[in-house]
């Protein structure tokens, strides 16, 4: 789930004086999780396949010094994949990554929840 936020480039001098309109591109931003679950020979447990990528853009009250700088947004990114093996009600940590800019940290939790 996400959305796209528009990146505005400003045009490029042109011989002659004319002027072009700024160019606009979009950036990705939001979550997106694919996991895989394959059941395994031993007694009751999944091995679990995840993905995550996660972006978003700074507000400017998030954290002044990586804010969006001459009206362009900057953006962070956090993408994690691991294999897990768990039974069914278990919950595994997955992630417990600093973010090295901020320091702020990402953790992921997988609880695996089998339906019969």
């Amino acid at each position: 789930m996400g959305n796209k936020v528009p990146v505005f480039t400003p045009p490029a001098p042109q011989r002659g004086g004319t002027v072009e309109q700024p160019t606009v591109t979009y950036q990705d931003t939001g979550t997106s999780i694919d996991c895989a679950a394959y059941p395994t020979d031993e007694a009751g447990r999944y091995r679990l396949q995840v993905t995550i990528d996660e972006s978003s853009v700074y507000a400017d009250d998030d954290n002044a010094k990586f804010a969006a700088t001459n009206g362009r947004p900057t953006f962070r990114s956090f993408r994690t994949t691991d294999s897990l093996m768990l039974k069914d009600g278990q919950t595994m940590q997955m992630s417990n990554t600093p973010d090295r800019t901020t320091g702020e940290t990402v953790r992921v939790d997988v609880t695996l929840a089998v339906v019969k």
